[in-house]
């Protein structure tokens, strides 16, 4: 029904995707209440050439975690409003949060207004079926007087209601035709009037405007343009600032007059969607990847940056890293170690830690723990018969022991310990890796066993990644996605890491230099030497995914 009848136009701009991500791509984002953050900024801009007025400052807590509603209040709209007034959609693809920035966001909690205006929007969407029905049943009674074949449907929920005056529709359309000009024009004029009740005064604007455009050499009138415009703007504003009551009430008012029924059942189910609280904790920066977006935040969304996800269509995705450690001081040290392995190329041993676990359980069916197991064997496999990298790889039920420490390593995937970190590994500069557990990142600054992200970034690793909650062992990269495509040399970490992690919105988040390449001048597998799944992020550069960018 919204494709053909509202006609939908937006003017949609791509984002180029074909060039790898460079110093120009991103954004530096700090804590104005963490002079070292902002700091730390300045001379990562200075050692990676960054260009000037990259780096915005946010007021935020200087807690590990914030609200929900502070994230919505003072995030979003000031990094959307700082793109947009520096004239950034086109460059920045990458945001860096760094030292100082908190790093989970915590679960939404509705007050006692939340909770009542919840209420009202959940019968104003009950109720809106009656005020649908008299125009889409005028719309099926003028299909059947010219195709008396016709049969409409009865289902009358919102979306059965939407297929049927869809389907009338497309009938009276196809049947028009074939009628002499003045009866044409006639049944046209009724069923215009019918559509008009359900796509708004708006909706009419925006099938005028396209049929023009189109169809004829004349262009929309400035009047009907500026019309057009002035009310995207208003319902754009209104929608970004869905954290204000009196916004959404705006928002409802204009759709509701301007787009018709349908669109507002629309609107009505994105704010109910907004006061769910179940699940709706996250990694700060897996939730500052969908920058652009108005979107549930309840539970996860499958990673439209990943390589299997197919083309890419609606607002861009930002890919979303940090610099971050215990310390400032680690963070200037990663910093430095990135740059000289990545122009010397990381030499060093990988370590891979395994479990023995069978991908298939006692059951027959697939097992999500064992398949994972899995992945670090296929890795270990793909090492050992394409690389020259000296390898350590342990595939018993216990983590690698702290007691004989594994020296010269510069990449590192291992699991299950969930609740002490085990210095296993003593780490080259510039090492890269991770421990796929439960809660390794459930705090950086606070002394706590269970994060690994804390005892490796102490112990000199350069790059990890680690859960600020409960993550599901899905959420984590493959050990023979992630791993591979960082030993070709052909992507940055960050491009690696949004390529291969599976969700966002979610609770992984990704330290590191965006920019390191530990491969660069010294790659260990080529690109033939992947799984056929991972040559095709190369193969199809010329196609990669489209996204929007911001209006």
């Amino acid at each position: 029904m919204r494709r053909s009848i509202l006609f939908w136009c937006l003017l949609l701009c791509v984002v180029p995707s074909n060039r790898a991500l460079e110093a120009d791509n991103l954004l530096l984002i700090t804590n104005s209440n963490v002079p070292q953050g902002r700091k730390l900024a300045e001379f990562y801009a200075q050692q990676r050439h960054v260009p000037d007025h990259r780096i915005v400052e946010l007021d935020l807590p200087t807690t590990e975690e914030m609200s929900a509603e502070g994230y919505d209040r003072k995030v979003v709209p000031v990094l959307r409003n700082f793109v947009r007034d520096n004239h950034l959609e086109r460059q920045v693809t990458c945001l860096v949060t760094f030292y100082g920035v908190p790093i989970r966001i915590a679960s939404r909690i509705n007050s006692v207004g939340d909770e009542a205006e919840l209420a009202q929007l959940r019968d104003e969407l009950k109720n809106l079926p009656q005020q649908i029905m008299p125009p889409v049943a005028a719309l099926e009674a003028i299909a059947a007087e010219v195709q008396p074949t016709f049969k409409p449907d009865t289902g009358t929920s919102i979306d059965q209601l939407s297929k049927r005056a869809d389907a009338a529709t497309h009938t009276a359309a196809a049947a028009i035709a074939s009628l002499p000009k003045e009866d044409r024009q006639k049944v046209e004029a009724k069923v215009l009037l019918q559509i008009e009740k359900l796509v708004g005064p708006i909706g009419m604007l925006q099938r005028q405007m396209k049929t023009t455009s189109e169809h004829s050499a004349t262009q929309p009138s400035t009047r009907a343009v500026a019309i057009y415009q002035q009310f995207r703007h208003e319902l754009r504003e209104s929608n970004e600032q869905s954290f204000d009551a009196a916004a959404r009430k705006k928002a409802r008012e204009l759709t509701s007059d301007g787009l018709g029924p349908f669109e507002y059942a629309h609107l009505l189910q994105t704010q109910i969607v907004h006061f769910q609280t179940e699940r709706t904790n996250a990694a700060f920066d897996s939730e500052l990847a969908l920058l652009w977006w108005d979107y549930p935040k309840s539970k996860w969304i499958d990673n439209p940056l990943h390589y299997g996800s197919g083309k890419v269509h609606g607002p861009a995705i930002m890919m979303v890293m940090r610099l971050d450690a215990p310390q400032a001081g680690i963070v200037s040290q990663m910093i430095l170690a990135s740059l000289h392995a990545e122009h010397d190329g990381l030499k060093g041993r990988i370590v891979i830690d395994s479990r023995g676990l069978s991908a298939i359980g006692k059951d027959g069916r697939p097992d999500a723990y064992g398949e994972y197991d899995q992945s670090l064997r296929n890795l270990a496999d793909l090492v050992q018969s394409k690389t020259k990298l000296s390898m350590v790889f342990d595939d018993q039920p216990e983590v690698l022991s702290a007691d004989h420490p594994i020296s010269d390593v510069a990449l590192y995937m291992g699991w299950y310990s969930v609740d002490r970190y085990v210095p296993a590994c003593q780490f080259r500069p510039g090492a890269v890796g991770f421990h796929l557990a439960s809660y390794t990142m459930i705090t950086l600054r606070q002394e706590d066993p269970r994060s690994w992200v804390r005892g490796m970034l102490d112990d000199g690793i350069s790059a990890t990644l680690g859960a600020v909650a409960e993550p599901y062992v899905q959420a984590f990269p493959q050990a023979d996605d992630f791993f591979p495509l960082l030993m070709t040399g052909k992507l940055p970490l960050a491009e690696v890491y949004w390529k291969t992690t599976p969700w966002t919105s979610w609770m992984i988040s990704m330290i590191g230099d965006p920019l390191y390449n530990p491969y660069k001048v010294n790659p260990a597998l080529a690109v033939g030497d992947l799984p056929t799944r991972l040559r095709g992020i190369f193969a199809a550069s010329a196609t990669n995914p489209t996204a929007t960018l911001p209006h």
